[in-house]
């Protein structure tokens, strides 16, 4: 394609009032390192991100974010008060503490050196509990905000990945990787084992509202569900086989939703008796999903700097600035954020619904990158910028073409 037939593609794009968007949309933290837990402010809008080495902070709902290097694979964070005093753990033994909203952390002493996975400050910033363990469960529990760590028994052979005290510090559970969960109504001193009758690795566990009604997640698109404190646990039907990692139900027991491997993102109205999958956009395995204050708008993290925000509970939108080319029927092909500066999400919906080749053209005609994308739109493919050889590309403005089209199907804008 030469210079001339480019730019004249480009001068027939025009604005569409209305196209689909995507309820999960693409963050950029300026990474590719895997980000393993998230935590907001029940504002929506200051949050963190622990992962490999580091934790982020935004303070606008993800529009911007800040780093910190820290030591270790950062597994969980949390601030469980208010924008000063929060936590995090990671691997080795580690546990931090920040008074300064995560300026700067403290490393705390737990007297171990086995990997923390779990942290849960149930009702301030003094009395709380960390899970984890190598070789065998651990659980620790403080009563001085960090400073003093204090293990307490468990009967289990295998790791603990999260714990949970819903109403205070007396009641709460935690589950891991031998399928058990324990539940201990006297602040940690005693555990008691909840054997459910599907037994398979759990990686999270809520309980919304009460100690009574909870959910636990796991491996083989296992949820349970439980109203009478964990006396039963009852699987519920997800129709799916991911591994999921991680349950949020902000507002009560009813509408709730949890996040694993390959992307998967589901959600309940109806209290897990059915559980619908939204289109996350990525393929990434997601580590946490968390909706800080209601069900409209939440936060998932994953694998390889994969950061979505939803802000309408994960549904399609209609989205009134999205570029197509004249000729190409409503909501052939968009991307956000556009502009952008470390990746996209492209979708595209073809009149077939199949996968489309699609060329990525600077504006002096050189074809510089392909992409192949679904061709329904509730599937699309993350561009972080780069060529076909890995280099990343110069700011400017980049033409999508599909090769049955015979027109620009859609104008991206890389900042710099």
């Amino acid at each position: 394609m030469n210079s001339n037939k480019v730019l004249c593609c480009c001068a027939i794009l025009l604005v569409v009032p209305c196209v689909l968007m995507a309820g999960w949309l693409p963050l950029d933290l300026g990474t590719t390192y895997d980000l393993n837990s998230v935590w907001f402010l029940p504002d929506g809008q200051t949050g963190w991100v622990g992962g490999q080495g580091r934790i982020w902070k935004t303070t606008d709902g993800g529009a911007t974010w800040d780093s910190l290097i820290i030591s270790g694979a950062i597994e969980a964070v949390a601030f469980p008060v208010n924008a000063e005093t929060g936590f995090a753990v990671a691997s080795g033994g580690r546990c931090y503490r920040s008074t300064n909203g995560g300026t700067s952390w403290q490393s705390e002493t737990t007297g171990t050196r086995e990997d923390m996975r779990g942290i849960c400050f149930p009702r301030g910033n003094r009395t709380g509990f960390i899970v984890g363990g190598d070789t065998s469960g651990l659980i620790l529990r403080t009563s001085d905000a960090g400073r003093h760590w204090v293990r307490q028994t468990v009967n289990d052979t295998l790791p603990i990945e999260k714990v949970a005290f819903p109403e205070d510090t007396l009641t709460g559970y935690a589950v891991g990787w031998s399928g058990k969960i324990h539940k201990t109504t006297n602040g940690g001193t005693t555990w008691q084992d909840q054997i459910p009758p599907y037994i398979t690795t759990l990686a999270g566990v809520t309980f919304p509202v009460s100690a009574d009604t909870g959910y636990a997640v796991g491996n083989v698109g296992t949820v349970l569900s439980t109203t009478d404190g964990g006396a039963d646990w009852v699987r519920q039907t997800t129709g799916v086989f991911d591994y999921l990692t991680s349950a949020s139900f902000p507002t009560g027991p009813e509408t709730g939703y949890v996040a694993g491997a390959s992307g998967r993102i589901m959600k309940t109205t109806d209290g897990g008796s059915n559980w619908l999958s939204e289109s996350s956009g990525v393929s990434e395995f997601l580590g946490s999903v968390h909706f800080p204050a209601n069900t409209q708008v939440g936060y998932a993290a994953g694998r390889n700097g994969v950061m979505l925000k939803t802000t309408n509970g994960g549904a399609w939108i209609a989205d009134p600035g999205a570029e197509v080319a004249v000729g190409a029927h409503l909501s052939q092909a968009w991307a956000w954020p556009n502009p952008f500066t470390f990746r996209t999400l492209i979708r595209y919906e073809s009149r077939t619904g199949r996968p489309v080749p699609v060329g990525i053209y600077n504006v002096s005609g050189t074809r510089v990158g392909q992409l192949v994308l679904p061709g329904r739109a509730e599937e699309g493919v993350l561009w972080d910028g780069r060529d076909r050889l890995g280099r990343s590309l110069p700011g400017g403005i980049y033409l999508l073409k599909a090769a049955s089209e015979n027109s620009v199907l859609l104008r991206i804008v890389k900042t710099y």
